[in-house]
């Protein structure tokens, strides 16, 4: 039998800085790249409609960029295990077999991390080697997180890696194309079974690239002081998270390029300089935060259920589905549609099931309501929040959930006051106005007076006494972290998650120039 490879695409439909399809072109004469549509993921309580679309066109697009070398990408419906079977049971009639996997390490919730582990024991059990790589600087195994950042900071200065042309265009024989030729298209069936909104972004390589040159030398400098509110986040913000949660770019590519950047604008005017550098910066140190949160994940999965210090995980007033099954569920209902009477949540949930993005300030205020106002479960909003999500990456997700739920011991607790929120960014309700039609009638003022005794037969009411709620949590939540328990917890939480990082940006000056990558190796076709 002729030794065949998979690549299995996991979260990097990209050709350039793939470290996995780099080694098994160089280590393998035939290799097949393979994307799983797994339903063991598509069913999960993670998974949304923005996933699907995101992965559907993510697929595509990788697919004409192998088409135009030659190779194929195999798109199959089911699980690794039984994918590899069936791959197998059609090549082996024509003297092929699949004896080795590339892909990269992948950090998920448990389901996928249970999947991960079955998949490598079969490997073994039927002779299969699986060869699995960084991704994003995340460490697999034991870490010393004093030592993390230098590892990261390494990891990320090293040189961007250039896949073979001349071995991809010849790693899918014609014989292997002819016999599996069923499973090179996106089923239709597959894309339009999710409802979703018309507007997603996105996700490709190109895109990614086309998106990231556009930030960093036109939309960029308004970074820095233009991501707090809604009404300028969208054209101020990078626009690049789901093009790295889905790794049509690695972070590496970003970091590096946003490098590159930094050393031109060095000889541009002292004011217009000035201003790039900050907001470069500052978006530069979001970059290490990425890879910050999802080690959290890769190095304590079972966080997903319970919190990282353990003193918070029982006695906090959560209304639970078990307890009280029809509050729970008016509540939740009521966030996730955004018809809470809260403008400032409201506007930002409706404008979620749209769009499935949001600016973090708005993250950090809905999740932090549904937790600590409304006195949802953390576990909850976590699953409810991620099918919302286009640029879903669980590490960040399952981190910042519990960061705002105030259940870490190692950050400070904070709960958000709406109506603050909606007066400090959004003052002329320009945001409001738009996501929440029914409010288009009143003034500014009258929007920040609402409440249970002032609202309007258009809006609905306020459905909690914000003060009264979010003041059994709060109080809850501060006679914890004032417990011996939770105060030893902490000390531990810090010692295996907790950052070291004092200036990720000032680190720059130390390591070595960046080379300037030619363009044209950045587009794809």
């Amino acid at each position: 039998m002729k030794k065949v490879a998979i690549w299995w695409v996991k979260r990097d439909f990209r050709l350039n800085d793939n470290e996995a399809l780099f080694n098994a072109l160089a280590s393998n004469d035939i290799v097949l790249p393979l994307f799983l549509f797994e339903p063991l993921l598509m069913n999960g309580p993670d998974w949304g409609a923005f996933h699907t679309k995101a992965i559907s066109g993510a697929a595509e697009s990788l697919s004409k960029n192998l088409n135009h070398f030659n190779s194929k990408l195999l798109i199959l419906n089911s699980s690794p295990i039984d994918a590899i079977k069936e791959i197998n049971h059609k090549i082996n009639t024509i003297g092929f077999e699949v004896k080795e996997v590339y892909s990269h390490e992948e950090t998920g919730l448990t389901h996928t991390f249970q999947r991960d582990k079955e998949f490598k024991s079969w490997c073994q059990s039927n002779a299969i080697k699986w060869h699995e790589f960084t991704c994003n600087g995340v460490i697999r195994g034991p870490i010393n997180r004093n030592h993390w950042e230098t590892r990261f900071i390494n990891y990320m200065m090293r040189d961007r890696i250039k896949f073979s042309k001349n071995k991809l265009i010849v790693s899918f024989p014609e014989a292997l194309k002819n016999i599996l030729s069923g499973h090179f298209h996106v089923s239709d069936s597959t894309i339009n079974s999710s409802v979703c909104a018309s507007e997603y972004m996105n996700v490709s390589e190109r895109s990614g690239n086309t998106i990231l040159r556009d930030f960093l030398e036109n939309r960029g400098q308004k970074y820095r002081g233009g991501i707090s509110s809604m009404n300028r986040a969208v054209e101020a913000c990078s626009r690049l998270s789901a093009q790295i949660a889905w790794g049509s770019l690695s972070l590496r590519t970003v970091l590096q390029e946003c490098d590159i950047r930094l050393q031109e604008i060095e000889a541009e005017s002292a004011m217009t300089s000035k201003q790039w550098r900050s907001s470069i910066g500052n978006f530069r140190s979001r970059l290490f935060w990425h890879s910050h949160f999802v080690q959290k994940l890769e190095n304590q999965v079972d966080m997903e259920f319970y919190s990282v210090n353990k003193a918070y995980r029982s006695g906090l007033p959560y209304i639970h589905s078990e307890i009280d099954p029809q509050e729970h569920k008016k509540r939740l209902e009521a966030w996730v549609y955004g018809e809470t009477g809260f403008p400032a949540i409201d506007a930002a949930m409706r404008y979620y099931q749209k769009f499935g993005w949001l600016n973090f300030r708005s993250r950090a205020m809905i999740t932090s309501f549904a937790c600590n106002a409304l006195r949802l479960p953390w576990q909850t909003v976590l699953y409810e929040l991620s099918k919302l999500m286009i640029d879903y990456v669980p590490g960040i997700h399952v981190s910042q959930v519990q960061m705002q739920a105030g259940v870490t011991g190692i950050n400070t607790i904070r709960v958000y006051s709406p109506q603050k929120q909606l007066q400090d960014h959004d003052p002329k309700c320009s945001f409001v106005y738009k996501m929440i039609p029914e409010l288009r009638s009143l003034k500014p003022v009258e929007i920040f007076s609402l409440s249970n005794e002032f609202s309007t037969s258009k809006y609905t009411k306020q459905i909690i006494d914000f003060k009264h709620e979010s003041r059994i949590m709060k109080d809850a939540l501060y006679k914890v972290s004032k417990s011996s328990h939770c105060i030893e917890e902490s000390k531990k939480v810090f010692i295996k998650h907790g950052s070291r990082r004092r200036s990720f940006s000032s680190r720059r000056k130390a390591t070595q120039k960046v080379t300037k990558v030619n363009s044209s190796q950045l587009n794809l076709f």
